[in-house]
C-alpha cells in the first residue's frame, strides 16, 4: 500500500547537468552555407569596419572554453565555414559585450533618414545608437577563425553606429545596474548598463593576420612552424601572397630578436628565412635589409623599457641577438647585415660593454669594416672606462685572434674617436630639432651602471662613480675635468696631441650665441660652465700651466661670456604720467581723491599710492567709475577712459574697501635690476675663474672706454651689494611725496 506522505527526516539530492558540446572545432552542414552568407561575407571582406552581433546566450570564460549553446553554436559553426570558403579575409571572435547607454526622454532623439528606412525585424536589429550617448565595450575578446586577431587590452573600446543582435535586442534585455541623474529643467537623465556576450567579424587579411599573431608572446616552436608553413589561400593576389611571405620573415626574424630563440632554433629560423627570401621581390628583400631587423631591435629596447626593473644593460640584448643571429644564418643568405649593425653601432641609446665589443668582433673578426665599427662606438659613446675595460678584457683572456682584427688600430686612435665624439655631442647644443639634442634616459635602475659604459662616461678610472649625475647627453663637467687629468699622465706626444684635439671639441661657437634665444642660449650657458672648469682644471694642473692652447680656450670663454651676459645696466625709468581728469568728478580740480590721484601720477616716485577706508557712498561710487576709466574694466556709465592706464595696476575692492594706484615701470625696472645684477655675478664668477680682471659692473677693460677701467678688488667680494646696482642710484631726481610715511606704500589722508 503506497501513501503521500510529508517528508519529516532523511536528505535530498539535485542532480543538475549543463548540456554543451565540446569545443573541439566549429563544423558546420555545407548546405547550412547560403549564398546570401557568402555574398555578405564577401562584401564585409572589402571594407574596413568591425561587425559586432550580441549572442543569444551568456558565457563565461570558463563556459566558453567547453563550447557554445543551441543556435549560437550553429550560427557560428556556419559563419566560420564560411569565411573558410570565401578564402579567408576576415578574423571572427568572441568575448563580452558592455553597453552604458544614456537615455533621455523620446521627445528629444532626431533620426535620420537612412535610420528611418531601415528594416529593424529583417536584420535583426540590436539598439539604434543614435540620439542616445553610449559607451560600448568589448571585454576579454578570444580569436575563433580566420586570420588571427591579437587583442593586448582586456577592454576594446568600439565605436561603430549600429549593434546586431543572435537574440534579443537591447531593448528587451534588462540592464544590470542603473543609475538616474537630476538634470535640473532638462528632467531626469537615466543610466543603464548592459551586458552580454557577442560575437566580432573584423576584415583582417592574411598577411595581417601573420603580424598580429607575431605579438603574442608565449608561442611554442611548434606554433611558429605552424604559421610559417601556412599556405596561403589560393585566391590571394601574387602581390598578397608576397606580403604574407614578407611578414613570416619578419615573424621570424622578430622571434630571433626579440623574443629570443636556442641556437638550434635560430638555425632552422634561419633556413626558412632563406627560402622565403627566394620567393620575395627585390623590394621587399630590400626593406628586410634596410628596415626590418633594425625595427626588430628597437621592438626589443621598447619591451626592456617598458619593464619596471630597467637596467641599461638590457638595450644591447636585442643588438647580441642580431650578432648571434648573423653568425648562426646561412653563410649565403640573400640579405647583408652590414648597414643594420653600422647603424645601430652609432646610437648612443644602447649601452655597449666590453662584453658587446668581443661578441662584435668575433662576429665579424675578418670584416673589412671592424675597424671603422670600433671607431664608430667610440664616438657614439666617448666613455675611457668602456674603451679601458675592454682592452683589459682582451690582455686578461688571452684573444689574441682579436687583437689581430684590431691591427693598426692602437688605444691613442681610439680616444681621438672618444674626442670626436665628445665634438659631436657639444654640436648638438646647436641644432634646431629638439630630438637631436640630449637623450635623456628615464626608467634607469642602477645609476651606476649608466656612469659607467653610458651616459658620458669618462668617470675618474677605477674611482668611485658619483651619483645623482645629470642624466643626459651633455658631459658632466667632473666627467671632463678627470679626463683632461687622465690624458696629462699619457706619454708624449700622445698626451700633446689629444690634449690639442679636445680642446679643439670643446670651443665654443660664439657665433651661435644668440641671446634673444632663449634655448640656444641656455644650451650655450650648459657647454660655457663645462668649458670654463676645464680651464680651471687646466690652470691646476702644474704640467699644463704652459699648454699653448690654453689661451685660445680662454679667450673663447671670454667672447661667449661677453656675448651670452650682454644686458646692459638699466636706467632708472622717469615715472611721470599725465595727469586725469575724471569726466564724471563734478568737483574736478577741488576733488580730494582725483587730487591726489593726480598728484600721484605726475609724480617722478615708482611707490603706489593707496586710498583711505571710510569710504561714503558717493566715494564709493567714484571709485568704482575710476576703476573703470583707469583699467580696460567695462563699466555702461564710463565711456572715455585714461591713455596711459596700461602703465597703471589699480586695486579695487567694494568688500574690503581698497582702491590702490600702482605704476607698472617699477615692476618692470625691478626686474631688470634683478637680471643685470644676475648677470654680473655669472661674468665675476666665470672671469675670476679665468683670472680675467673685471669692474665693479662685471666688465673687462676691452669694454670699457681707454682710461675709464678701474679693477674691481677682489679682496671685497663677500661684501654684500659690491657686485649689485646700488639703491642710491634709483633715487636720483625722484620728487619728494607731500604726505606721511614710508615704504613702498604710502597711505594717505591719516
Amino acid at each position: 500500500m503506497h501513501a503521500v506522505e510529508e517528508i519529516t527526516s532523511g536528505y535530498r539530492v539535485a542532480l543538475i547537468y549543463n548540456l554543451t558540446v565540446q569545443r573541439g572545432g566549429l563544423s558546420a552542414d555545407n548546405t547550412a552555407i547560403t549564398p546570401e552568407l557568402l555574398s555578405a561575407l564577401q562584401k564585409l571582406k572589402d571594407q574596413d569596419r568591425q561587425v559586432v552581433y550580441s549572442l543569444g546566450n551568456k558565457y563565461s570564460l570558463s563556459q566558453r572554453k567547453l563550447g557554445f549553446k543551441g543556435r549560437d553554436r550553429y550560427i557560428i559553426s556556419n559563419i566560420a565555414a564560411a569565411i573558410a570558403k570565401i578564402g579567408g579575409g576576415i578574423s571572427l571572435a568572441c568575448g563580452d559585450l558592455e553597453v552604458k547607454r544614456t537615455d533621455p526622454d523620446e521627445d528629444d532623439i532626431e533620426y535620420s533618414d537612412e535610420d528611418q528606412n531601415l528594416d529593424h525585424d529583417t536584420m535583426n536589429f540590436m539598439a539604434n545608437l543614435n540620439g542616445r550617448e553610449v559607451e560600448i565595450s568589448l571585454n576579454n575578446m578570444e580569436h575563433l577563425a580566420g586570420p588571427y586577431r591579437h587583442f593586448s587590452d582586456s577592454k576594446l573600446v568600439w565605436t561603430g553606429k549600429y549593434l546586431f543582435s543572435l537574440g534579443l535586442s537591447l531593448d528587451a534585455m534588462r540592464p544590470y545596474d542603473q543609475e538616474e541623474e537630476e538634470t535640473g529643467n532638462e528632467g531626469v537623465m537615466t543610466f543603464n548598463w548592459y551586458r552580454t556576450s557577442c560575437i566580432t567579424l573584423w576584415p583582417t587579411s592574411e598577411s595581417r593576420g601573420i603580424q598580429e599573431r607575431g605579438r603574442e608572446e608565449n608561442l611554442s616552436w611548434k606554433d611558429i612552424l605552424g604559421i610559417v608553413n601556412q599556405q596561403p589561400p589560393p585566391t590571394e593576389s601574387e602581390f598578397e601572397k608576397a606580403q604574407i611571405n614578407f611578414h613570416k620573415v619578419e615573424f621570424l626574424i622578430d622571434r630571433c630578436i626579440v623574443h629570443g630563440l636556442p641556437d638550434h632554433q635560430v638555425r632552422e629560423a634561419g633556413d626558412l628565412v632563406y627560402s622565403l627570401l627566394d620567393l620575395l621581390p627585390d623590394d621587399l628583400r630590400s626593406r628586410v635589409e634596410t628596415n626590418l631587423i633594425s625595427s626588430s631591435v628597437d621592438v626589443q629596447i621598447e619591451k626592456e623599457e617598458a619593464k619596471s626593473e630597467y637596467s641599461l644593460k638590457s638595450t644591447a640584448i636585442g643588438f647580441s641577438r642580431l650578432l648571434r643571429m648573423k653568425t648562426l644564418f646561412r653563410k649565403d643568405i640573400q640579405i647583408s647585415f652590414t648597414k643594420t649593425v653600422a647603424d645601430l653601432l652609432g646610437r648612443s641609446s644602447i649601452l655597449f660593454t666590453p662584453e658587446t665589443l668581443q661578441l662584435l668582433l668575433e662576429t665579424y673578426q675578418n670584416s673589412e669594416y671592424i675597424s671603422d665599427w670600433i671607431r664608430c662606438v667610440f664616438e657614439s659613446h666617448p666613455n675611457v672606462n668602456l674603451l679601458q675595460d675592454f682592452f683589459h678584457k682582451m690582455e686578461k683572456e688571452d684573444m689574441n685572434h682579436l687583437q689581430n682584427t684590431l691591427t693598426g688600430i692602437s688605444v691613442y686612435d681610439l680616444h681621438e674617436s672618444i674626442i670626436s665624439g665628445i665634438k659631436r655631442r657639444f654640436s648638438t647644443f646647436y641644432v634646431d630639432d629638439e630630438d637631436l639634442y640630449g637623450v635623456y634616459i628615464t626608467n634607469i635602475g642602477n645609476p651606476e651602471e649608466y656612469e659607467l659604459y653610458q651616459g658620458f662616461g669618462l668617470r675618474r678610472p677605477g674611482g668611485s662613480t658619483i651619483p645623482g649625475i645629470h642624466q643626459t647627453m651633455s658631459p658632466p663637467t667632473f666627467c671632463m675635468k678627470n679626463y683632461v687629468e687622465f690624458l696629462d699622465k699619457q706619454p708624449l706626444p700622445h698626451k700633446t696631441r689629444l690634449l690639442s684635439l679636445l680642446v679643439d671639441s670643446i670651443m665654443i661657437p660664439v657665433d651661435k650665441i644668440t641671446p634673444t634665444d632663449e634655448k640656444m642660449t641656455l644650451r650655450s650657458r650648459e657647454q660655457l660652465i663645462v668649458t670654463k672648469n676645464l680651464i680651471e682644471q687646466f690652470t691646476k694642473t702644474p704640467s699644463l700651466v704652459g699648454f699653448s692652447e690654453i689661451e685660445k680656450l680662454r679667450e673663447n670663454v671670454i667672447e661667449a661670456t661677453i656675448k651670452y651676459f650682454a644686458q646692459a645696466k638699466p636706467e632708472t625709468p622717469n615715472f611721470y604720467l599725465p595727469a586725469w581728469n575724471s569726466p564724471k568728478c563734478e568737483l574736478g580740480s577741488g576733488c580730494a581723491i582725483c587730487g591726489v590721484l593726480n598728484q600721484f601720477l605726475r609724480s617722478k616716485i615708482e611707490s603706489s599710492v593707496e586710498f583711505p577706508t571710510n569710504w561714503n557712498i558717493d566715494e564709493k561710487e567714484h571709485y568704482k567709475i575710476l576703476h573703470a576709466e583707469l583699467t580696460y574694466v567695462h563699466y555702461p556709465q564710463v565711456l572715455l577712459k585714461y591713455e596711459y592706464r596700461s602703465e597703471l595696476e589699480v586695486s579695487f575692492s567694494e568688500w574690503s574697501r581698497r582702491f590702490n594706484v600702482s605704476k607698472i615701470a617699477k615692476y618692470s625696472y625691478a626686474d631688470a635690476k634683478i637680471e643685470y645684477n644676475g648677470q654680473v655675478k655669472e661674468r665675476e664668477t666665470v672671469f675670476k675663474m679665468i683670472g680675467e680682471p673685471f669692474n665693479r659692473e662685471g666688465r673687462i677693460r676691452r669694454e670699457v672706454p681707454d682710461g675709464q677701467f678701474v679693477e674691481k678688488c677682489t679682496a671685497t667680494d663677500d661684501d654684500e651689494g659690491d657686485d649689485e646696482m646700488d639703491d642710491e642710484e634709483d633715487d636720483e631726481g625722484e620728487e619728494e611725496w607731500e604726505g606721511e610715511g614710508e615704504g613702498e606704500d604710502l597711505i594717505l589722508f591719516e
